[in-house]
């Protein structure tokens, strides 16, 4: 049996519901607690493609599925960054790799092809956290370690959209995944 490619099949599955609404609530919690709305969003974006992708029979959504339904939660978030950022004054700081990653996405929505975020890469989360987050706490550090967390984010869209897809394609989940996390061997693709 095929699996189905519908982001709305997957709606009735009470994970996807909780994560849903854990990825809702953490944006909204941005606009009142900025610092630990940021943090949890973080967070519940971090779990949702283990659940949804690997644990076997707890969600099962394919790959490609879950990559079109992570942007669409994504931006979530991103409008979240956007409206507290508004009266920061480094605002366009902020702006510049909403609308980047904007233009990323529409792009990977039109071709369907995630190597787009090697060239469109996800800098909204270090802009925010150095340029919103920081100031905020008055955290003050070396511009350098700016320019590391851009590389960082780099580093992460290459692992996650060409790296991984490719070793998942080849040799399917890793083993020690396998044995100590219920991860299922072959992606669903």
């Amino acid at each position: 049996m095929r699996k189905s490619y519908r982001i709305r099949d997957y709606l009735g599955n009470p994970v996807v519901l909780v994560s849903l609404c854990l990825r809702i609530a953490s944006a909204i919690y941005i606009l009142f607690n900025p610092v630990w709305g940021f943090f949890l969003y973080l967070f519940f974006d971090f779990w949702d493609g283990y659940l949804f992708e690997q644990v076997e029979g707890l969600v099962d959504m394919p790959r490609p599925t879950y990559q079109v339904f992570d942007k669409y939660q994504d931006w979530l978030g991103y409008i979240s960054i956007f409206i507290v950022s508004i009266k920061s004054e480094n605002f366009i700081l902020i702006l510049i790799p909403i609308l980047y990653r904007l233009i990323g996405q529409g792009l990977f929505l039109y071709l369907k092809k995630q190597s787009v975020f090697v060239f469109f890469p996800n800098f909204i989360e270090a802009s925010f956290l150095w340029w919103f987050i920081f100031p905020l706490l008055g955290i003050q550090l070396p511009f350098g370690i700016f320019l590391f967390l851009l590389l960082a984010s780099e580093i992460r869209e290459i692992l996650l959209h060409i790296y991984w897809p490719r070793r998942l394609k080849e040799k399917g989940f890793p083993l020690f995944q396998r044995k100590y996390f219920g991860v299922r061997k072959e992606a669903i693709w």
